[in-house]
């Protein structure tokens, strides 16, 4: 369909939205569409502006696929996860609001900053 341009170790890379500043950020970290259109670290709980998950050294970000994610606080297995309010990093969420899924653990974890495998899809 021409929307995703390349597959890379399992995830999907949107070459459409790729800029050199992604390439910066921690593995797993959740950005969003900010309202210039340029895709930054996202900031606040439950956006519905999610895009997708940055993969360090790689400009383009991870759109879909099973790829670490960068999160905060207690997560369970088969936990949908959305932004939160600490920059680039998703955390659980119980409330699923249409647009702000960006991923499902597949894993659990627990802590202030860490990475967990979970399959992005924006839901």
């Amino acid at each position: 369909n021409g929307y995703f341009a390349c597959v890379i170790a399992g995830g999907y890379f949107e070459e459409k939205a790729a800029h050199p500043t992604l390439a910066e950020y921690p593995t797993g970290s959740l950005v969003v569409i900010s309202s210039a259109g340029n895709l930054e670290l996202s900031t606040k709980s439950n956006d519905k502006n999610i895009f997708g998950v940055t993969q360090n050294g790689v400009c383009q970000p991870i759109v879909l696929g099973a790829e670490p994610v960068l999160v905060t606080g207690n997560i369970n297995v088969g936990d949908f996860i959305t932004t939160s309010d600490k920059a680039g990093h998703g955390k659980r969420t119980l409330n699923t609001i249409h647009g702000s899924i960006i991923a499902q653990a597949m894993e659990a974890g627990s802590g202030c900053s860490y990475t967990l495998q979970a399959m992005i899809r924006k839901m």
